[in-house]
């Protein structure tokens, strides 16, 4: 089950709070992000990085979505 994965890998919150430090500065800012948000309840900061997390995947979807466009711009404007 994956709730026992995420327990063996860390047995605390904090721990796996820990464990993002090397993660891509977006990801560790969402996590400090909804830690600084003043409550020690760790359902309301996951929920807090949950939703910030899902900001960043619709921005990035836009980005990317552009980035194609461009591609297709460039590619078109070649022959």
């Amino acid at each position: 089950m994956a709730l026992d994965k995420v327990y063996e890998m860390h047995p605390t919150f904090e721990e796996w709070v820990r464990s993002h430090k090397h993660s891509s500065r977006s990801v560790s800012c969402a996590l400090e992000n909804a830690i600084e948000m003043g409550t020690d309840n760790p359902i309301e900061v996951l929920q807090s990085y949950i939703t910030e997390l899902n900001e960043f995947r619709d921005e990035i979807r836009g980005e990317i979505s552009e980035a194609r466009d461009w591609i297709k711009y460039f590619r078109s404007r070649k022959r």
